[in-house]
């Protein structure tokens, strides 16, 4: 698991995330896991598809935003955003977000 993002001295609200592919994928999930520094738990499975990138065929990318009723938030600097791969793929996560 690499770490996207760790919460701010008061906390972070992730307002989006972004996973982009950077070669081709095959058929896949990208999880997305919340640490609060004890416990490592799924937040949320990205389904990725088979992708081969060529000058006409984009790579693999999704953007999950979080509305005013479904902001994610980590609570202080001792909670993690994380991202896993189901396979041995690269990918970029962005966290777009907003410390507190």
């Amino acid at each position: 698991m690499g770490t996207v993002l760790t919460g701010g001295a008061s906390g972070s609200v992730i307002k989006k995330i972004r996973i982009c592919a950077t070669v081709t994928t095959t058929a896949g999930v990208v999880r997305l896991f919340i640490d609060d520094g004890t416990n490592v738990r799924l937040m949320q499975e990205i389904i990725v598809p088979a992708i081969t990138p060529s000058t006409t065929v984009e790579a693999f990318a999704r953007t999950i935003t979080y509305g005013p009723d479904d902001v994610l938030h980590l609570p202080s600097n001792t909670w993690l955003l994380k991202a896993s791969t189901n396979n041995a793929e690269a990918f970029n996560v962005f966290a777009f977000y907003a410390d507190l």
